[in-house]
């Protein structure tokens, strides 16, 4: 038992003598208060539902703690996590942010959140499958007109809230400037959707076959 105790005694002290001056550095350093915006992180969303309201993405914090610990640099990863895992029905629910898990440096603790609690909208999530449009921006040059326009994949499938996804008709492609074609061309592009709680599925790529010819030529 001796042996263990004396064994790396030196090193022992120093460890010792390090512990208690990273202590007295702090508890000797007069405490100080600040506030700031910080990101907020959202958890385990349940997967057979969807956020359909607007979400709070920064709150402000005022704490307090050493004056070293309130710095920029050390308060850098700042942040309030919010636990979704709660949330087993569709609907309105609140979440208060005073219990939330909030990540700070050690000795600095909150002393308010504004806004104190974020109030969520939920849905079931829905799929669908929808058409893809071409949409041109720019006709063919004079004396030139449409012959066809084939979009492939001619429809793609997108996800979201169930009242977004049943409002949504159709997919639009990127502008098309037809303004140099005069010809059988190939256009590369991405079809594009109007309601920002709608995603999709497999990716927005797709494929333009555009056919034009001279006016009134094979009529």
């Amino acid at each position: 038992m001796k042996d263990l105790v004396v064994k790396h005694w030196r090193w022992k002290l120093i460890s010792l003598a390090l512990a208690v001056m990273l202590w007295l550095s702090t508890a000797g350093e007069p405490e100080s208060g600040t506030s700031l915006s910080v990101p907020v992180f959202y958890q385990n969303s349940p997967r057979e539902w969807e956020i359909s309201s607007s979400v709070i993405d920064r709150v402000r914090l005022e704490v307090h703690g050493p004056a070293s610990k309130l710095s920029q640099h050390a308060m850098a990863d700042a942040a309030v996590m919010v636990d979704l895992s709660v949330v087993k029905r569709p609907g309105e629910i609140t979440i208060p942010l005073d219990g939330a898990a909030i990540s700070l440096p050690s000795g600095v603790h909150v002393d308010r959140v504004m806004p104190p609690q974020v109030r969520l909208r939920f849905e079931k999530r829905l799929v669908k499958e929808i058409p893809v449009q071409a949409r041109v921006s720019s006709q063919p040059p004079a004396g030139y007109e449409v012959v066809s326009i084939r979009v492939t994949p001619a429809s793609v499938q997108v996800e979201g809230p169930e009242s977004s996804v049943e409002a949504m008709t159709a997919a639009e492609t990127d502008d098309l400037d037809l303004s140099g074609v005069t010809g059988k061309e190939s256009i590369s592009s991405h079809a594009s959707l109007d309601d920002p709680m709608v995603r999709f599925v497999r990716g927005s790529r797709v494929t333009v076959e555009v056919e034009v010819r001279k006016a009134g030529v094979g009529q």
